[in-house]
């Protein structure tokens, strides 16, 4: 399982595009960033950063999913389509 900070990084670098930026971004140094991706691809069992930022990608867009659905639901619920 990833950590909140790993989950982080990685979905920062998504959008920055640089070890550096992200470090930027978020306050750490382009080291603190490259050993918060490598543990993460570890846990991820993938090679590359791309790849791990890719499964990221896929977790928010599945989590953001559910949480959509569980919204329509809670409205149904109330009678307040």
């Amino acid at each position: 399982m990833l950590t909140y900070r790993q989950l982080e990084v990685l979905a920062t670098i998504a959008d920055m595009g640089t070890f550096e930026s992200t470090a930027d971004v978020l306050g750490i140094s382009p080291h603190t960033v490259e050993q918060h991706i490598r543990n993460a691809r570890l846990v991820l069992g993938v090679h590359t950063t791309v790849q791990a930022a890719a499964a990221v990608a896929r977790y928010e867009a599945l989590h953001d999913m559910r949480l959509s659905r569980a919204s329509r639901r809670a409205c149904t619920i109330k009678g307040t389509t």
